[in-house]
């Protein structure tokens, strides 16, 4: 059987020419972990990260990155994409530092106040009357505060602030 450097075409034949971005890039440095781009980012790839085979033509890259590592793996029991498999599963399963996980809440909430202008303002003044009625029930003292008497007092105010508008 004649060598087939460039593997086969889906119908068999050899293939003549290497696939686009089959060849992998020489920027990778000696002893450097080629898969810590991927750490702390979310973001979905298009090539496979052992192989850089190009998987930009299907509809959801990413899940056809993870069936392609998946099979040569498992199956076909390719050592470069094992360890490339194990390292994105360990990558992917690490917790979120909590420094990130309160910058991206931050990032989430910055998001939905441009997107829900009306909706942040109201929301913004519900939380500061809600304060100021609860620390002035508190400042009544003798038994006034209650959660129900403060729901009930921010309902009518803000019923107010809804018919100004």
């Amino acid at each position: 059987m004649q060598p087939a450097p460039y593997g086969y075409t889906a119908t068999g034949r050899i293939r003549q020419k290497s696939l686009k971005n089959s060849i992998p890039s020489e920027s990778s440095v000696a002893g450097e972990n080629q898969y810590s781009k991927f750490r702390n980012t979310r973001t979905k790839f298009l090539n496979c990260p052992a192989c850089n085979k190009d998987f930009s033509h299907r509809p959801d890259s990413y899940r056809a990155v993870w069936q392609h590592l998946l099979h040569f793996a498992t199956v076909a029991k390719e050592p470069k994409h094992q360890e490339a498999r194990e390292t994105l599963k360990d990558i992917r399963d690490r917790k979120l530092s909590e420094e990130l996980k309160k910058a991206r809440e931050k990032w989430s909430a910055a998001k939905w106040r441009a997107r829900n202008p009306e909706k942040s303002q109201r929301a913004s003044v519900k939380s500061a009357t809600k304060l100021k009625i609860e620390r002035y029930l508190r400042w009544l003292g003798s038994g006034e505060f209650s959660e129900e008497l403060l729901n009930k007092i921010l309902e009518e105010k803000m019923a107010k602030w809804d018919a100004m508008d």
